[in-house]
């Protein structure tokens, strides 16, 4: 019914079979149906003119009633409470997608949790070990964000060995910036970058002449630089992988 295959799009049907599942136990009709909640799509308005002429007292009539007021942003705020709470509980009872949700949400600072890199970090990494192949590269977004290299280079790799397409940027991002490192360390030893230490200079603690940045503190220096460029990938990631749809769309 959600996507029209073999029948008519129904979205309202839908929100019932996924109810009607997630009552009986099944994680993925939980999935689906905080999916749902959390790009906005539940059918509020036309449910609640079913519920008008069938006079039902299904699960989805409570939903209708208490937030039929509400102006979007702040009744999608409320759903994606909703959402978060049907990914945690599908998460603890050992689904893969509930714990890519989870971590989704503490990525994006929805449902009801603030932003939090190092949760999002941990139920990717729990996603991933449940067999979410596009959750190893999220992992390793995430562990770039928190300046963990060494670790988002394990988890793209990983990723990579079983399949996944997305690792491969953020592998190749990796392979570059120690590339660069590497390249930038060479110049040091051969005393190549004589123009940036002077640059770099300071003066002793004791103001009696002045002494050069060691070629550690130079390197510290690029190491920063290259967190600017992890940073500028978080954020183009975020752009351009997060959902497959806008909410826009899921509302047209």
């Amino acid at each position: 019914f959600e996507s029209g295959f073999g029948t008519r799009k129904d979205i309202c049907k839908a929100v019932e079979w996924y109810e009607k599942a997630e009552k009986l136990g099944c994680d993925e009709a939980a999935c689906d149906l905080g999916c749902i909640y959390y790009l906005g799509r539940f059918p509020r308005d036309e449910l609640k003119k079913r519920n008008q002429s069938a006079h039902l007292t299904d699960s989805s009539v409570s939903e209708i009633s208490s937030n039929g007021g509400d102006d979007f942003q702040n009744q999608l705020a409320e759903d994606r409470k909703k959402a978060f709470s049907l990914f945690q509980h599908a998460a603890a009872n050992g689904s893969g997608p509930g714990a890519n949700n989870v971590a989704m949400c503490y990525e994006e600072g929805q449902g009801g949790v603030e932003r939090n890199w190092r949760e999002a970090a941990r139920w990717y990494a729990i996603a991933a070990r449940r067999g979410v192949l596009s959750a190893h590269a999220s992992l390793g977004y995430a562990l770039l964000t928190l300046g963990n290299r060494v670790s988002a280079k394990e988890a793209f790799e990983t990723g990579t060995q079983h399949g996944a397409p997305e690792c491969a940027d953020g592998l190749r991002l990796i392979r570059e910036a120690e590339k660069h490192a590497a390249n930038s360390r060479k110049h040091l030893r051969n005393g190549a970058n004589n123009e940036m230490a002077t640059k770099y200079s300071i003066k002793s603690a004791s103001g009696n002449g002045s002494g050069s940045v060691s070629s550690l503190e130079i390197v510290e220096q690029l190491e920063k630089e290259l967190e600017k460029y992890h940073e500028l990938s978080r954020r183009l990631y975020n752009a351009a992988s997060l959902h497959p749809e806008s909410l826009e769309e899921a509302n047209a």
